[in-house]
């Protein structure tokens, strides 16, 4: 539904506020077994663990947690499909030097299954392989390079169809619910473009881990966008179909808006300002349901993955995950906005389309239960952050800056999004509902 895809990046005070960690990686442990063949096991801040066996053409992960009680140190593997002899499920003993099998040879130092390294090349992504220097992104980068019969515009296409098997195998281990939607409505890097400083910026085909992983949140808003059309994406489990009425510009509302909306609303001249040729304002109230239920879903989806990030015991990804969430999760107050003064301004000026709108059963369903699940997601939100370790405070700056403002502006606006909401409505009864 909309008639421009693209991605709306924080760069204002984001910057510093979503900084990724550097590494979570506290320990190194090594065994090498040949010339070709070699053991890594990282330890990292939150009991989590790596461990990998690295040949000159394969590599082997295993990962899941792990706990250390009077020199002894126990893995508990989180992977069942991990191919190779990991250390989940046994107990070592674990000392300055590594990690033995007996007490006898920990006291002494000698034989240790594991030695202790503070080299850094061990200290990359699982996915980097220290026989070879590459990763999984470069062999592929380097297959394609190679391809001398292949053209540019065939070896781009070759990087999007990898960046679209990596997403889906992150909505598979982390967002599962999220894995069929991809699959049919799958929109990623290479098919929208990013704003910087309100210029169009082209996809560079950074296929890194690291950069990847940063953009799940936003394949799942663009690929909501794809699914939407006459039908909206509640949540995966949920979807309503809707018939378009007649529709005004949502940019036409700025006459009953505060004069400083569009400077202390981040996503206001974006979305519904004069220039904006997105669907929220060019379509209307359809568009800016589109968006809501974009913005929804890729909220939430970072929700979901960072807490099955935390169960695998890996809390440095769920503090990524929770990071794309902290920088989208207040769209919520923005397009609920933004549809209380659509719906003000055409009670006020566009009666007949107004009229239509009311009666639009099943848009103004899917309003009350996107509504419904965005609220339940920021509530999730806050109690996963904590559970990561980022403390109660940790929205605080996002609630001063981008939600103070637009909250502040709902409570006059409140009655219109209570009229158009559908009461009684939920999850659980909304096929009643239904026309």
């Amino acid at each position: 539904m909309k008639s421009l895809s693209i991605l709306l990046v924080l760069v204002l005070n984001f910057t510093s506020l979503f900084a990724e960690e550097s590494s979570s990686i506290s320990k190194v442990f090594i065994h090498k077994a040949g010339k070709d063949n070699l053991y890594v096991l990282q330890l990292k801040d939150g009991n989590a663990y790596d461990y990998m066996r690295y040949t000159n053409k394969r590599v082997y992960h295993d990962f899941g947690i792990f706990s250390i009680h009077r020199g002894k140190i126990i893995f508990e593997s989180r992977n069942r499909k991990h191919g190779f002899n990991s250390v989940g499920g046994k107990t070592y003993f674990i000392s300055k030097k590594g990690l033995f099998k007996t007490k006898i040879k920990s006291i002494l130092g000698k034989d240790a299954a594991l030695e202790i390294s503070d080299n850094v090349i061990y200290m990359n992504s699982w996915d980097f392989n220290p026989i070879t220097g590459k990763s999984a992104a470069d062999l592929e980068a380097e297959k394609l390079s190679k391809n001398n019969s292949t053209t540019a515009e065939q070896r781009n296409a070759q990087m999007m169809a990898f960046t679209k098997t990596f997403y889906l195998n992150e909505a598979d281990v982390y967002a599962n619910s999220y894995k069929a939607m991809l699959e049919k409505s799958y929109c990623g890097p290479g098919n929208y473009k990013t704003i910087i400083n309100n210029a169009m910026v082209e996809w560079n085909y950074d296929t890194t881990r690291s950069t990847l992983e940063s953009d799940f949140g936003t394949v799942i808003h663009e690929s909501t966008h794809t699914f939407n059309g006459s039908t909206y994406m509640v949540i995966p489990e949920i979807t309503i179909p809707v018939v378009a009425t007649g529709a005004y510009h949502s940019c036409e509302f700025k006459k009953i808006v505060p004069v400083d909306a569009s400077k202390n609303i981040f996503r206001y001249d974006t979305y519904v300002g004069d220039s904006s040729v997105v669907s929220a304002n060019v379509s209307g109230i359809y568009g800016l349901m589109d968006e809501f239920s974009a913005y929804e879903n890729g909220t939430r989806a970072d929700v979901l993955a960072a807490k099955t990030a935390l169960a695998k015991g890996d809390t440095v990804l769920a503090r990524k995950f929770l990071s794309q969430a902290q920088g989208t999760y207040f769209a919520y107050y923005e397009f609920n906005l933004f549809i209380a003064w659509y719906l003000h301004y055409g009670k006020m000026n566009h009666m007949d389309l107004y009229k239509e709108t009311m009666a639009n059963n099943n848009l103004r369903l899917t309003y009350t239960l996107i509504d419904q699940e965005f609220a339940s997601t920021l509530v999730d939100l806050k109690k996963t952050g904590v559970l990561a370790g980022e403390g109660k405070n940790f929205l605080n700056y996002s609630e001063s800056q981008y939600v103070a403002y637009p909250k502040q502006l709902l409570v006059k606006e409140q009655s219109y999004l209570n009229d158009f909401a559908i009461k009684g409505a939920n999850e659980k009864n909304y096929l009643t509902y239904l026309k």
